[in-house]
């Protein structure tokens, strides 16, 4: 018989936003931009943990029109910049009212230690295209840097033995 406790040791997920252009100040803003808008989103990481061996966004924006009875199914197209619009991330298309999930990945090296801004531009050719800001989530993989020390392990639960298992992709 196993008795044993599956634990992700050493996950510890934060959340920290600033919209840098929001006028509803919300995170679900989007209303009220015209096709042509603009959205840069920045998230602030304190005490970024080096180095890093990877950054995975997801990323859920619901289509919308600017006028329902118009144009009821408007083609969207979002361009996704990380830092500046030098580097596009991804470019995601659909059409209509539902909502579009996209994902994409980039180093772990180009993540800041502070503020990482990522810039959603509306690229569509219709005049109608008006989609909503859902979220923007980064998950990011730290590596284990062994420098010859010993680590040390506060296990949460008392009175158990706990075996560490650790694990990697080389």
């Amino acid at each position: 018989m196993n008795t044993g406790v599956t634990m992700d040791y050493g996950i510890s997920p934060f959340y920290v936003e600033s919209d840098l252009i929001n006028p509803f100040a919300g995170g679900l803003a989007g209303r009220g931009y015209d096709h042509e808008w603009q959205f840069p989103h920045s998230c602030n990481n304190y005490g970024f943990p080096k180095p890093i061996s990877g950054c995975e966004c997801n990323h859920r924006i619901p289509g919308n029109s600017s006028s329902i009875d118009a144009q009821a199914n408007p083609a969207h197209l979002l361009e996704i910049y990380h830092g500046s619009r030098d580097v596009l991330q991804t470019s995601n298309s659909w059409t209509g009212l539902i909502k579009s999930d996209v994902s994409f990945s980039f180093s772990g090296n180009r993540l800041n230690d502070g503020v990482n801004v990522f810039i959603i531009d509306n690229e569509s050719n219709s005049s109608y295209s008006q989609p909503h800001f859902d979220y923007l989530v980064g998950n990011y993989g730290r590596n284990l840097n062994d420098q010859g020390l010993p680590y040390e392990f506060f296990a949460p639960i008392h009175s158990n033995a706990t075996t560490f298992r650790i694990t990697a992709k080389i």
